[in-house]
């Protein structure tokens, strides 16, 4: 009897045994449930200061910083008039020019207290001009002329430097048509136009050819040429103005020799 009861208990065992338990909570799954995922780390300092020109570099002169301070200062002699904002801080600038052993220097002293220059030798005892002015596009430019022709300089990042054409050389203009290029530059609407008169007497027509400017002044570019006027005087103001280096409303500059 005895026997038998444990018999019949034993496949109670077994299946007991058999049996998984019920699984318990997992752990990891109730942690994601009720924990939200840590967000990507950010550095607060990226995220809270925009980028800015002190970061990669000097501050350019058209940030409204203006140039650093130097301690050169305009010659002694040199003919002087206020002229636009050259280094983009607001402010006008002084624009300078005097002729020192044949050569035309020009400059300018900025409000910020730093003084650019750069020269350029004419042959011949012709009066020496200098226009500066800033375009409608940003450049701001340079043209000393000794009537018979004008070279082209742009101030950029606070130094004056000499743009080469399509041809490889310093861009200059024609004031006589003594290449077949022009007879004169100036500027309209802000934009740099290099002159053509052509016609008879008391029948002239005025073309200009845009020239364009890199932003850095390495080099110029002529684009476009329109028709200003027809049917012109010899004396009209157009044609007078066509056979001139001036920048208009830029003062123009008639620089002395030094002494």
């Amino acid at each position: 009897m005895r026997r038998r009861l444990l018999l019949a208990l034993i496949p109670v065992l077994v299946l007991s045994a058999c049996t998984p338990a019920a699984p318990a909570p997992s752990a990891t799954a109730t942690s994601a449930a009720v924990v939200p995922a840590p967000a990507p780390s950010v550095s607060p300092v990226a995220v809270a200061t925009p980028a800015s020109s002190a970061s990669i570099g000097p501050t350019p002169p058209d940030a409204h910083a203006g140039c650093a301070p130097t301690a050169a200062r305009i010659p002694a002699g040199a003919v002087t008039a206020t002229t636009t904002d050259v280094d983009g801080d607001g402010r006008p600038d002084v624009e300078w020019a005097v002729v020192v052993a044949g050569a035309v220097e020009f400059g300018v002293r900025t409000a910020s207290g730093a003084t650019a220059s750069a020269s350029y030798s004419f042959a011949g005892p012709a009066e020496r001009t200098v226009a500066i002015a800033r375009l409608g596009n940003g450049a701001v430019v340079a043209l000393p002329s000794d009537h018979r022709g004008a070279q082209l300089f742009a101030f950029a990042h606070c130094r004056f430097v000499h743009p080469v054409g399509v041809d490889g050389k310093p861009y200059a203009f024609d004031q006589q048509d003594l290449r077949g290029n022009g007879t004169g530059v100036g500027c309209r609407g802000g934009r740099l136009l290099g002159f053509q008169v052509t016609g008879r007497s008391g029948d002239r027509t005025v073309t200009g050819t845009l020239v364009t400017v890199s932003p850095d002044g390495r080099s110029a570019t002529n684009g476009a040429t329109e028709t200003i006027a027809t049917h012109m005087g010899d004396d009209a103001d157009v044609v007078r103005v066509a056979s001139q280096a001036t920048c208009s409303p830029a003062p123009l500059l008639h620089p002395r020799p030094q002494g």
